[in-house]
């Protein structure tokens, strides 16, 4: 009689969790990346997978100063402390990495695999 781990039950286990995990603990200066990993998580070839808006690059690895200049219209506009901004150009002054991901798995991994662990052990 020979015991092993369903890997693939696993990681599905895992990776739902864990996306729940990752959308509290990444920055929420918008919404859009927290509800990102829930919506997209997905295991295939025995990875997680999940699809992050274009911007997390720049939150998780951070950005160096640069200036944002309008693409589409010849002003940029946005809010800042509640007030309306319209200008030419900004001078962005970066931002530090965030490695929230890396973090959030550090310290949960060993938990979620010993409770995942026993509910993906298939029997002969």
């Amino acid at each position: 009689m020979g015991t092993c781990i369903n890997v693939n039950k696993l990681l599905d286990y895992i990776s739902f969790e864990l996306a729940q995990l990752f959308s509290q603990e990444c920055p929420k200066v918008s919404t859009r990346m927290a509800r990102s990993f829930i919506s997209t998580v997905k295991v295939e070839n025995g990875e997680i997978i999940y699809t992050l808006p274009y911007y997390a690059k720049y939150v998780i690895n951070g950005s160096p100063p640069h200036i944002i200049l309008p693409k589409n219209k010849n002003a940029l506009s946005f809010k800042s402390g509640g007030e309306r901004i319209i200008t030419k150009k900004v001078n962005h002054p970066g931002n530090a990495p965030n490695f929230f991901i890396q973090d959030t798995l550090n310290r949960n991994i060993k938990t979620l695999l010993e409770k995942y662990i026993p509910l993906c052990i298939e029997y002969d």
